[in-house]
Parts: C-alpha cells; sequence; structure tokens
C-alpha cells in the first residue's frame, strides 16, 4: 500500500490493529519491522511537516512522534532532506498506483474523469499528506531548491498522464482539437491543488469533482460529451 500505509490506513484504527496484530504475531522478521518503522516514521513525517513545514520540523520530533528513538530518523535517512525525499518517493509510488488502477482499461473522456476523481479523492482521504505536500512544494519552490527537481518531477509525471488522456479524447472526436493538452493538463491540476490546500479533507469533495468535470465538459467536450 504505503503513502505510508495509506496514512496508516487512517490512524487510529491502524494502532489497534497494530497492536493486536503485535500481539498475535510476535516473531517478525528484521524486514518486517524496518517496514513498519519507515511507515510510521513518514507518516510522523507528513503530519509534522503538514502542520509545520520542513524548517519547522526537525528529524527527533518525527523519531518520537513515530513512537521511536531521536535518533532512529537520523539513522535512517541521514539528513532531514534525505527524509523529505523518502516522504516524496513513498506519495509518488502511491499515486502512480491509484492512477494505473483507476484508468485500468479506460482511455479518453473515461480516463480523464477517472484522474480527476483520483486527485481529489486522494487529497479528500489524506489530508495530512496533502497538507505536507503544499508546504514541500512551496518550501522546493522558495526555500529548498534541492528539492525543486523531484518535486517538479512528480508533478510532471501527473500532468503528462493526464494529457494523454486528453489526447486520446481528442483522437476520439470527444474534446476540441484545439486545445492544447499539457496547457489544459497543467490547469486542472492546478485548480485541483488549490482547491483542495483551500480546503483539504472530505467536506465539499464530491461537489468540487462535480464543478471540475462540469468546467472540463463547458471548456473541452462537444457537446454530446457527457462526463
Amino acid at each position: 500500500m504505503t503513502y505510508s500505509g495509506q496514512m496508516d490506513a487512517n490512524s487510529e484504527h491502524s494502532n489497534a490493529r497494530a497492536r493486536q496484530a503485535s500481539a498475535i504475531t510476535p516473531h517478525r522478521t528484521q524486514a518486517d519491522r524496518r517496514e513498519e518503522s519507515q511507515r510510521r516514521m513518514l507518516q510522523a513525517a507528513a503530519t509534522l511537516i503538514g502542520q509545520n513545514g520542513i524548517r519547522g520540523t526537525s528529524l527527533a520530533e518525527v523519531g518520537i512522534r513515530a513512537g521511536y528513538s531521536r535518533g532512529l530518523p537520523v539513522e535512517r535517512y541521514q539528513t532531514k532532506l534525505g527524509m523529505v525525499q523518502a516522504l516524496l518517493n513513498d506519495m509518488d509510488s502511491w499515486m502512480t498506483k491509484v492512477f494505473d488502477d483507476v484508468t485500468l482499461g479506460v482511455t479518453g473522456v473515461d480516463a480523464v474523469t477517472a484522474l480527476v476523481g483520483a486527485h481529489v479523492a486522494s487529497a479528500r482521504h489524506l489530508p495530512e499528506g496533502t497538507a505536507a505536500f503544499h508546504a514541500i512544494r512551496h518550501e522546493a519552490r522558495f526555500g529548498i531548491p534541492e528539492l525543486r527537481a523531484p518535486v517538479e518531477d512528480m508533478t510532471r509525471r501527473w500532468r503528462s498522464r493526464l494529457a494523454v488522456h486528453i489526447c486520446e479524447a481528442q483522437a476520439a472526436s470527444q474534446f476540441r482539437g484545439d486545445i492544447d493538452a499539457n496547457v489544459q493538463a497543467r490547469a486542472i491540476i492546478a485548480l485541483i491543488s488549490e482547491s483542495m490546500r483551500d480546503e483539504p479533507g472530505e467536506a465539499g469533495g464530491d461537489k468540487l469533482t462535480m464543478d471540475l468535470l462540469e468546467l472540463i465538459r463547458r471548456l473541452f467536450a462537444h457537446a454530446d460529451v457527457n462526463l
């Protein structure tokens, strides 16, 4: 699953499950323990970065919040930058899996609809992770240039995937042929990102998805196409 354990399968319930699983299976391997510590530390990092930003988050705080020593994040990631890059990789892998799943077997308008819905749903269900990503993106732009390339690579991949399906919709005469797929993909991703930054979490997510699809239909689609 990851990112990270879908923010630990949304935290409170997973803590009880983890304690129960630990009691049932006391002989976990070193690899199991390492995977769990990785998941818990990245979850803690996402929560703290979402609240305090990268500069306001220390490796020691991440270790304590995750339930480990102050020094474990240093041992695992060496630096705060290394930890943030690990978190970005976790987010990227999880989002790629989500996008692969929702677009399996669909193209064109159906794939565009699926991707828009997946972007909004991911932000709704993982508000702490969404807040962390916005904080990382902001600091990558204005304070930590080493993060600029990985953040831009992530968002570029998301835009490129959406642009491919916009092109498919154009080829199938579902979308107008005179729009620039790359420009419109950038605009759609930016609109989703800004909307979910202002109102993260569950509230309004379904309406946001419907509003976005209606906007796309009005701007891009031929009159007889429904999204």
